[in-house]
């Protein structure tokens, strides 16, 4: 559906007033949806529409249907975490567009602010009470598979881009990748939000607000945590040395995360965090969505830790971590 005729149905709900007081402006940054910002002047909305392909260089394709699962996350988590996502205002199944709340310029996203050098241990801590609180309301909740029926976005979305395809370029890892993404898709534990990065994470006043919720799924708490964690990792990258004198965020993600969620029921280990960690770091170079900040230098860097430690014995998360830092800061002093 054209936005002109999507405005004309939020004036014909009484949500937006007389067409001629109407402004509209597309937002950037993401790569599944068309989302712009309409106003009448007093009343400012966000509007959300799934596309079929996405933004990217690689040929990526997935069901607009996906909408309808990002507002039904976000009425199933409104219920216990209501300031946590965007307030859903109207939703158009039929024509697979959704109306939410505005997040004024009051708002931070976490990502813009970690890559200017803002480590905070309060937000970090914060983010994984929020993630922890979602994977373990989820878990006793035994109508979750009425609600969120399995379908192929996780494996469209997440999966076949992240995994399968960075492991077809990378043959001699291959087993690795495609033994995970086995793994993931066997693994129906909770609620799972598929798409937790700091981009999708804004920060106000007193309150932190998730964004892109369509990859949610009944699925491996795990996946979640390592995505996060994978986006951390890549952020002390780009900033180099510099990062040594910053907040370990990363270890401070994972210890408040454990210290609100019951691990054992929910099945998370430091291993299974690390080697999927590991995966996704590479992933995020050369799978189909590779992250923008990062250097040619820096992208053979991720290569070849990664590489080296998928074969260790030992692929607990703090292992990592700690070789991750160490070497960052040996590596790039002059950054």
């Amino acid at each position: 559906m054209e936005r002109q005729q999507i405005i004309e149905q939020l004036i014909a709900q009484g949500l937006l007033k007389d067409i001629k007081s109407i402004r509209q402006k597309p937002l950037e940054g993401d790569v599944s949806s068309d989302i712009f910002l309409v106003s009448d002047g007093t009343t400012q909305l966000i509007v959300k529409q799934a596309l079929e392909k996405l933004k990217v260089k690689d040929d990526w394709y997935a069901d607009t249907d996906r909408n309808r699962v990002e507002y039904t996350f976000m009425r199933y988590v409104q219920a216990f975490m209501p300031e946590s996502v965007p307030k859903l205002i109207a939703a158009n199944e039929e024509d697979g567009y959704f109306v939410m709340e505005y997040l004024d310029d009051s708002y931070r996203n976490w990502k813009q602010a970690l890559l200017a050098g803002i480590f905070d241990g309060e937000i970090t801590s914060k983010a994984a009470g929020c993630l922890a609180q979602l994977h373990s309301q989820a878990f006793k909740d035994r109508k979750l598979k009425e609600l969120f029926p399995k379908n192929d976005f996780f494996y469209k979305l997440r999966i076949e881009p992240y995994l399968i395809t960075t492991g077809t370029r990378h043959p001699k890892l291959i087993d690795y990748f495609f033994e995970e993404a086995e793994r993931l898709q066997q693994r129906e534990i909770t609620l799972i939000h598929g798409d937790f990065s700091p981009k999708n994470i804004m920060i106000g006043k007193n309150r932190i607000v998730l964004l892109d919720h369509e990859v949610a799924c009944i699925g491996d708490p795990v996946f979640d945590i390592a995505f996060l964690l994978s986006h951390l990792l890549l952020k002390k990258l780009y900033l180099g040395a510099k990062m040594g004198v910053l907040p370990d965020i990363s270890r401070i993600f994972l210890a408040q995360y454990e210290a609100n969620s019951s691990l054992e029921k929910l099945g998370v280990s430091g291993t299974g965090i690390g080697r999927l960690l590991l995966l996704l770091l590479l992933a995020r170079v050369d799978g189909k969505s590779p992250v923008e900040y990062l250097d040619e230098n820096k992208q053979n860097f991720v290569r070849t830790f990664v590489a080296n430690n998928l074969q260790k014995d030992n692929v607990a998360f703090s292992s990592i971590n700690d070789e991750w830092n160490d070497e960052i800061q040996k590596r790039f002093k002059q950054n």
